[in-house]
């Protein structure tokens, strides 16, 4: 049939309200960071940098509402979210850059811990090899310890398949 990649499952309108729809509703929801006191008990933390970053900008190019968009998007058409995590010089995250997830190759090092092979932002070669506890890694359902397969090739190919063929003849 017809080949269904994200970029043209996209063009269907069915998928990308979908999309949206879904990408909208989880924008609007916050995200509660929280911290253990002293007897292990979980408090709201709103003051902690994480909650800057995961609910008013994650970056200074984008709001809280663009990054999650970004991710969920990912997730649903590609399979992962990812999000390379920058740290001061105390380890404190201080910017969440949203990744690719086409640019992003989870594998194991040799101890079998993951580390991810990132294409980072901007560069058009230099691919670098980052610990896990650089990157967010937002998998869906079927994931595999690295990857995740997306809702259209799990779910829908033939679907969107069939839907793309219909229009293409139509018109």
């Amino acid at each position: 049939g017809v080949a269904v990649s994200a970029d043209s499952a996209m063009r269907l309108s069915a998928v990308y309200r979908s999309a949206a729809l879904i990408a909208g509703a989880v924008v609007i929801m916050p995200c509660p960071v929280y911290r253990r006191d002293a007897e292990g008990n979980r408090a709201p933390a709103p003051d902690l940098a994480a909650h800057w970053l995961l609910n008013e900008r994650p970056t200074a190019n984008y709001s809280a509402a663009a990054f999650w968009e970004f991710q969920l998007l990912s997730m649903l058409l590609q399979g992962d979210g990812f999000a390379y995590i920058v740290r001061d010089g105390l380890n404190r995250p201080v910017e969440l850059i949203p990744l690719n997830a086409t640019d992003v190759r989870p594998t194991y090092d040799n101890g079998r811990a993951v580390v991810y092979d990132v294409q980072m932002p901007g560069s058009k070669r230099d691919v670098v090899r980052l610990d896990a506890g650089l990157i967010l890694h937002f998998p869906m359902p079927g994931f595999t310890g690295l990857r995740s397969p997306s809702v259209i090739q799990y779910a829908a190919r033939q679907t969107v398949g069939t839907a793309l063929a219909t229009e293409a003849h139509a018109g």
